[in-house]
């Protein structure tokens, strides 16, 4: 999903999601092994600084398929490192419209069994 050159993702709020797996890679199924990472979620200007990371995660799960979700756990950051956390009133999926984009942005190491 990449709407990179429209005016709304030049001006788009960007922050990370951190997909982490909870075991080992060779326990994750065969589809989720390509999961764990950092991502680059931009969202709408439009969004709300308290709906910020309720937006990230919606628009994460909505372009990077995860088969058993339970297996991550999913930390939204800003620019500068600092947590953001979901609002617990949130409904899942609820702002996924708000993301621009989504994009693996790197890596992160995961041991094996």
């Amino acid at each position: 999903m990449s709407e990179q050159n429209t005016p709304e993702a030049a001006e788009a709020v960007l922050v990370f999601v951190r997909a982490e797996p909870v075991k080992p890679r060779d326990e994750l199924t065969y589809d989720d092994a390509g999961v764990p990472g950092i991502y680059a979620v931009q969202l709408s200007p439009k969004t709300e600084p308290a709906l910020i990371a309720s937006a990230a995660l919606d628009g994460f799960h909505e372009n990077v398929p995860v088969e058993v979700i339970d297996d991550f756990t999913y930390t939204v950051v800003d620019e500068s490192g600092n947590t953001l956390d979901e609002r617990p009133d949130h409904d899942s999926y609820s702002l996924s419209s708000l993301c621009v984009d989504v994009e693996f942005h790197d890596a992160i190491p995961v041991p094996s069994q």
